[in-house]
């Protein structure tokens, strides 16, 4: 397999040197450059993708559309687009530079992210995006102002790049500068129209636009963690073109700090990537006969 490098940075960019994307990314993550890119179709949805569970970086939480890392000696002129195609397989058009100095950094399960991140906007044609399963668990389409709610309301469920990156408005960015009313410009004019149904989630809610597992609609405040033993239904999930398995932990209280601190603990013990989302904990792979073990050790009711 080809190795990745990162172009490392000082404050005003200038190239200091590189290093591997596999090693870059720790509690001290040096300066280095990055892209970001918002898709756009020609009803003013943006595609949001669900991170994979392997990944180093925020696995298993939802972001924008796309995001990578430049080659050495180039600046982020054309990036996304190889990206693009590497991650969505699919080709973005009429892709410009919304906020060409952006530059962030974010901590999270001891983590960080420390990037000069211009972010782009293009557009796509939703029948073109076949993610690669290794970098994408899922994918939605959703309104801009809807997507704007969801980074207010449930901060915890979005990668903090996706949080920052926003342009604040409650106007989705444009297609491209000079071309407003054209049918591909998402500040025309609010989508009315609803999704109700993705290739790649199944049935979506038509009053949020999410796939009808993820949906928003229900979500509650966290619910408090009950004295005595905790009832844990495990089930095995897969997803993705290559069809990989996940093993989902079922039936626990709603509470984040709980299910936040229970993937923690189980992805070190089975020593593979997960996550937490708002009802459950995802370990990758089928680990359910050591989940087993693990979750009876706790004294809890293992069913699944």
């Amino acid at each position: 397999m080809e190795r990745e490098w990162v172009v490392l940075v000082d404050e005003e960019n200038r190239e200091l040197g590189r290093a591997l994307k596999a090693e870059v990314h720790h509690d001290a993550t040096p300066l280095h450059r990055a892209f970001s890119l918002f898709l756009f179709d020609r009803a003013g949805r943006t595609l949001v993708q669900r991170r994979a569970l392997a990944k180093a970086t925020w696995p298993g939480v939802w972001s924008n559309s796309c995001c990578g890392h430049p080659p050495r000696a180039r600046r982020c002129s054309t990036p996304w687009a190889r990206r693009c195609r590497a991650e969505l397989g699919a080709e973005p058009e009429g892709a410009w530079l919304a906020l060409p100095d952006y530059r962030y950094r974010a901590e999270r399960d001891g983590v960080v992210e420390n990037e000069i991140c211009p972010v782009a906007v293009a557009e796509v044609d939703p029948a073109a995006i076949a993610p690669d399963p290794a970098e994408v668990a899922s994918h939605s389409w959703i309104a801009w102002e809807r997507l704007l709610d969801e980074l207010a309301e449930r901060p915890g469920n979005w990668s903090p790049g996706a949080r920052r990156r926003r342009t604040g408005s409650r106007r989705a960015p444009g297609s491209a500068p000079g071309a407003p009313g054209s049918p591909a410009d998402p500040m025309a004019a609010p989508p009315k129209s609803r999704l109700v149904y993705s290739t790649a989630g199944g049935r979506t809610c038509p009053k949020c636009g999410w796939p009808e597992r993820d949906c928003r609609c229900a979500a509650q405040l966290d619910q408090p963690v009950p004295a005595g033993r905790l009832t844990a239904i495990l089930r095995l999930e897969k997803s993705g073109r290559g069809g990989k398995s996940v093993t989902v932990i079922d039936g626990l209280p709603k509470n984040r700090e709980l299910l936040r601190a229970l993937a923690s603990e189980l992805k070190k013990a089975c020593g593979t990537g997960g996550t937490a989302t708002e009802a459950t904990v995802e370990i990758q792979g089928d680990v359910r006969a050591r989940l087993r073990e693990l979750l009876a050790g706790k004294g809890w009711i293992v069913k699944g």
